[in-house]
């Protein structure tokens, strides 16, 4: 229910666990993210301008939200490239699809 009223998740902590999980659970939900890069080091195709918005200072993170309060019409490209990166990288189809492969593949006699 929060994400359904939420414009915009921001991810801003950069020493915590979980912030990953927090930017793909957003993508789940279709919510677009802004973040800093720490937060979101090692995600599988996260793109800054593309399907996240990574701010590298304060400065840049505040422009970023004043540039959004000004224009909300890069919410929507951002919300599709943030699904789509989440149903192509992050669905729980294709990581235990994932999971399976790797098992298989590095203990023969694994069964599902």
């Amino acid at each position: 229910a929060l994400y359904a009223q939420a414009d915009l998740q921001v991810v801003g902590n950069v020493v915590a666990t979980g912030l990953r999980t927090r930017i793909i659970e957003s993508f789940l939900y279709g919510l677009p993210v802004l973040s800093v890069p720490p937060a979101a080091a090692g995600g599988i195709g996260l793109e800054n301008g593309s399907n996240v918005l990574l701010a590298d200072s304060a400065e840049a993170f505040a422009n970023q939200i004043g540039w959004l309060a000004g224009d909300t019409s890069p919410l929507v490209s951002l919300s599709e490239a943030g699904s789509a990166l989440y149903r192509q990288h992050y669905a729980r189809s294709v990581t235990a699809a994932t999971l399976q492969g790797l098992l298989c593949r590095y203990f023969p006699h694994f069964q599902r």
